[in-house]
């Protein structure tokens, strides 16, 4: 891992603390932080000689795609200020950000850490489409 990877990792972790969660999940190299009772990943990469941070939320699996869900898709990632839905071969629906590492501050990784979570409680899932809603901890039908 190189100097500026190393740097926005470490960054990472301070504004994890910084938002009172000094001990988030860190599997493999994500961060998992739980954002108001929404599972936000969140990755740090590096790409043309810049870090990124990348912040993902799972909104919904067992999602089928249709016309109509492209539609209110494409729609929501126009009212989006930041990030756009992802809707990936095996059902999931996720809601995601990419930020440059440089420049960015406390304030403005909050603020998308906030916006990312919130987009993954109201997907916007036409009636026919499917789709589970995604909770954490997955809901036990039997308690």
């Amino acid at each position: 891992m190189d100097a500026v990877l190393a740097n926005l990792d470490d960054q990472v972790a301070a504004w994890c603390g910084a938002l009172g969660a000094p001990e988030a999940h860190r599997p493999q190299g994500v961060t998992v932080l739980d954002v108001d009772d929404v599972p936000v990943l969140i990755t740090t990469f590096h790409d043309g000689g810049v870090g990124w941070v990348r912040l993902v939320a799972v909104a919904a699996t067992d999602v089928h795609p249709s016309v109509e869900l492209l539609h209110e898709l494409l729609i929501g990632d126009i009212d989006a200020v930041v990030g756009s839905w992802r809707l990936f071969d095996d059902g999931t629906l996720a809601f995601a950000a990419t930020l440059p590492g440089s420049g960015l501050d406390l304030d403005g990784f909050s603020a998308t850490l906030r916006r990312v979570a919130r987009a993954a409680t109201a997907p916007p899932l036409p009636g026919r489409c499917g789709g589970t809603r995604f909770t954490s901890p997955p809901v036990d039908p039997a308690t």
